[in-house]
């Protein structure tokens, strides 16, 4: 049984965009309804940012990191100004406009996803032809939000599940930090929508399960996690402003170092699958995964996972972009067995090693 951990860089084969160049996409739209203020933030925030990564390319996960320590120091401010937070011209205003730009930009990650996704239906053969290697007792294991997996599986005929407790048979595909084709709603409400597929609700011995129980004040029983049918993605992304009856957002986890999972229903369940394919296979796949320090949770999760393991598995990395340090991280989290591959995905000749 394999286990395969997928990053932006195997999406990037038919065009989707690596953390890098989401930036500048989730940026555009600033620009293009001209808002001086979130343009002269954000050129303000890379400038620094340049400064302190040595003049790298910044990507979208360290602009929502240190933006939010951005927003810390315009809170802290506040304490220094002589009238109260919302008195004009606050640094406590301040920060909470950038809060509002953040937002924003994480409403638009869904759409830029969508319609590059959209772009890369027609050059999914080379999805194809890493899935028609996956076998049915393999799991994916992917940070990315695109269903590009899913949608070249299907178009194979073949069975395929996200993890969660309503689904079972065909590979395994753990989207652990969500998808675009999820939503969070109002627990019952896949109940009333026929375009809904239930995927997690919570269950609480302490209640009754059904959806007449009234609210519990608790998120995560309050909540549930379907999926919407593809068709109706597209029109659900352009009508969510004018949302009529229940309210619905999408079921991602958001940008940044810090992604609030416990807010997203069946994380928990898809975590948990993830640490049971890695505890259990015999081999690792690590396609486009950068392992940044952005993704600190993973690192830790990942690790106590295969500490746990009494023999290691051999570990394949794909990656074009392998330095020391990357190579001393995943080392450190999968131990020495590691053979390191400094390819695209799309230049694998996938049959050599999956058979």
């Amino acid at each position: 049984m394999k286990a395969f951990i997928l990053g932006a860089g195997f999406s990037k084969q038919v065009g989707l965009p690596l953390a890098t160049e989401l930036t500048g996409l989730l940026t555009a739209k600033f620009r293009q309804i001209g808002d001086d203020d979130a343009i002269a933030w954000f050129d303000n925030l890379k400038r620094k940012i340049r400064k302190v990564n040595q003049n790298r390319a910044v990507g979208i996960e360290e602009v929502f990191h240190y933006a939010q320590f951005d927003v810390e120091i315009w809170k802290m401010k506040q304490q220094l100004c002589q009238v109260g937070r919302l008195n004009g011209s606050t640094p406590w205003n301040t920060a909470k406009g950038i809060e509002a730009i953040l937002s924003n930009m994480e409403y638009d990650l869904v759409e830029v996803i969508y319609k590059k996704q959209k772009e890369a239906q027609g050059a999914l053969e080379k999805i194809d032809r890493f899935t028609e290697r996956v076998a049915n007792e393999d799991t994916i294991i992917t940070f990315n939000y695109d269903t590009l997996v899913e949608d070249s599986i299907t178009g194979m005929e073949k069975l395929w599940n996200h993890g969660l407790e309503n689904e079972r048979g065909g590979t395994t595909i753990l989207k652990m930090h969500g998808s675009i084709d999820w939503l969070v709603c109002k627990r019952g409400e896949a109940e009333q929508c026929t375009n809904l597929t239930l995927l997690f609700q919570k269950k609480d011995n302490n209640r009754s399960n059904g959806s007449s129980a009234g609210s519990a004040g608790e998120s995560e029983y309050d909540n549930e996690l379907v999926r919407i049918e593809k068709e109706r993605i597209g029109k659900w992304i352009e009508g969510r402003d004018l949302q009529k009856g229940s309210w619905k957002s999408t079921g991602i986890a958001g940008l940044g170092s810090y992604k609030q999972l416990h807010k997203l229903p069946g994380s928990a369940m898809v975590w948990a699958e993830a640490a049971k394919s890695l505890h259990k296979c015999d081999a690792v796949f690590i396609i486009g995964f950068s392992f940044s320090p952005f993704d600190a949770m993973v690192r830790l999760a990942f690790a106590d996972v295969m500490e746990g393991r009494e023999q290691m598995p051999q570990v394949y990395v794909i990656n074009p972009c392998i330095d020391g340090g990357y190579e001393s991280t995943v080392k450190a989290i999968f131990g020495e067995k590691v053979q390191l591959i400094s390819e695209v995905a799309e230049a694998i000749e996938w049959c050599k090693y999956l058979g």
